[in-house]
C-alpha cells in the first residue's frame, strides 16, 4: 500500500496554491498540538499585579480568541542518492515564512492524508547533519511550529462518533480561520483528497482507500451510490483507485438527498 505523504501548500485566493505544493520526503515520526484561550481583562476594568489600585482581579477574564499550534513538525530531506544540494528543498520551505516583498505571513496548509491544518509558520529551524565531501548539504532537518488564530469560537463542529462538539469554526475561503487539527471547516478547491469544495473534515468521515479494493467495492461497503461518490471524488476509474488516495464516501448519501 502506498504510502501517504504529508504536504506543505501556500494558498492563495482562498484555496491550496497546488503548483507550489512541497511533498515531504520522509513522514514526520509524530504531531503535537497545543491549544490555548488568549484573555483580556474584564470590560471596563484593566489587569493589576495585586499590588493595589486598579479593580482587576477578582472579576473573571474574558477569551478574546484562540490559539491552535501545531508544535516541533520535523521534515527529513537526504540528497545523498543524487549529490544534489539538500537547500534547493529547504529553502523552498524556509521562504514560506514571509511573502516576498512585506512584512507578512502567507497562509500555509499543512496536509497528512485526512488531517489538515492551516496557519502561518511561526518559526523553523534547520540542521544540516551530512555533508558531501566537497562541502555540498545533503541532509538536513528542517523542524518547524505553526500557529492558527481563531478569534470566535462560534459553530462548533461535531467530529465524527463522538457526541459533544469539537473545537473550530469553520474556514471561511481557507483563509481565516478554523483550526485545523483534523477537524478543520470547509475546504476550498481541489486538494489532493479530490473532493468537492465544501466538505468539512471531522463532520464528514474520510477513507484512505486501501490497496486492491474498486471505488465500487468502497461504495458499496458504506451503503452508498458509486456513481455519486465517483463524480464527487473526481475518480476516472472507480476499478482502479490509487491505494492511500482520500476519498468522501458520505457525498453518496447526500447526493440521494439532494436528487430526492
Amino acid at each position: 500500500m502506498a504510502v501517504a505523504l504529508a504536504t506543505l501548500t501556500p494558498m492563495k485566493n482562498g484555496g491550496p496554491d497546488n503548483s507550489r505544493k512541497i511533498t515531504a520526503q520522509f513522514n514526520p515520526q509524530s504531531l503535537r498540538l497545543s491549544f490555548r484561550n488568549l484573555v483580556a481583562p474584564p470590560t471596563g476594568q484593566r489587569l493589576t499585579d495585586g499590588s493595589g489600585g486598579g479593580s482587576g482581579g477578582s472579576a473573571a477574564k474574558q477569551s478574546t480568541g484562540f490559539v491552535s499550534t501545531l508544535n516541533s513538525l520535523e521534515f527529513l530531506f537526504d540528497t545523498t542518492e543524487t549529490g544534489a544540494d539538500v537547500r534547493v528543498t529547504t529553502l523552498k520551505i524556509i521562504r514560506l515564512l514571509q511573502l516576498p516583498g512585506t512584512n507578512a505571513a502567507p497562509l500555509v496548509q499543512f496536509q497528512w492524508g485526512s488531517f489538515l491544518f492551516n496557519g502561518t509558520i511561526s518559526s523553523i529551524e534547520e540542521t544540516i547533519d551530512y555533508f558531501s565531501e566537497a562541502g555540498v548539504p545533503l541532509r538536513a532537518t528542517l523542524t518547524l511550529s505553526m500557529e492558527n488564530n481563531e478569534p470566535q469560537l462560534d459553530n462548533p463542529i461535531q467530529t465524527a462518533g463522538a457526541g459533544g462538539g469539537g473545537f473550530g469554526a469553520g474556514i471561511g475561503g481557507g483563509i481565516s480561520g478554523g483550526f485545523g487539527a483534523g477537524i478543520s471547516g470547509g475546504i476550498s478547491g481541489g486538494i489532493s483528497a479530490g473532493f468537492s469544495a465544501g466538505a468539512s473534515v471531522g463532520t464528514t468521515p474520510l477513507t484512505v482507500a486501501p490497496e486492491g479494493v474498486s471505488l465500487q467495492g468502497l461504495a458499496a461497503g458504506a451503503g452508498m451510490d458509486w456513481k455519486a461518490v465517483a463524480t464527487a471524488n473526481n475518480v476516472d476509474n472507480p476499478r482502479a483507485v490509487a491505494a492511500g488516495t482520500v476519498l468522501n464516501l458520505n457525498v453518496g448519501a447526500q447526493a440521494r438527498i439532494s436528487g430526492g
